[in-house]
């Protein structure tokens, strides 16, 4: 019954993926920003996804945030891109490994990341990786390719972008920026 759950819970997570993908593709993908606490951010998002990734050993360590440090965003919708950051990181951590989800600011950007230490992309990888028609051409064992298309059409929708670091052998770093003031 507990894996008939979970299956079920993928599965809704999945189509509601698919929906915002569709609404990312045409342009219908909004957001509702209001000042935000990052430490509170960074807070609600390690506890909810800190064990994605105990099964194998992968430690979630979480940079500290400065106090009273504000961002002008939807709070849901970067809670969302934080987890889809924080899976692939699990996921592609070895056992035994760790990602870290930081957080800095540069400018007048609030800049979020999730950083792993699992073998890194190729450059091919690398250019498409915000690509989910891409991804669903290669290998399903993958994943679909919505997560990053989803990081990327969240910081979108808040005037921001997303960028992939990535040295084979060495891990990836995955950022989304957002502005710190309401545009």
């Amino acid at each position: 019954l507990e894996s008939m759950v979970r299956s079920a819970n993928r599965l809704t997570s999945l189509i509601a993926d698919l929906h915002d993908v569709a609404h990312i593709g045409t342009g219908q993908f909004s957001v509702e920003k209001e000042p935000r606490d990052v430490g509170a951010l960074m807070t609600t998002a390690t506890e909810k996804y800190g064990s994605v990734g105990a099964s194998r050993g992968v430690k979630l360590e979480v940079a500290p945030v400065a106090d009273a440090t504000f961002v002008v965003c939807d709070y849901d919708r970067v809670l969302q891109a934080l987890g889809e950051l924080v899976e692939n990181g699990a996921r592609y951590a070895p056992a035994n490994g760790s990602i870290r989800l930081g957080f800095e600011v540069a400018g007048d950007q609030a800049i979020f990341s999730v950083t792993d230490d699992g073998s890194g992309m190729s450059d091919e990888r690398a250019a498409h990786a915000f690509d989910h028609s891409w991804h669903a051409s290669q290998s399903p064992r993958d994943g679909t390719g919505l997560g990053l298309t989803l990081v990327r059409g969240i910081a979108n929708a808040h005037g921001g972008d997303a960028n992939v670091e990535t040295q084979v052998g060495r891990g990836t770093r995955v950022s989304f920026w957002l502005p710190r003031t309401a545009s």
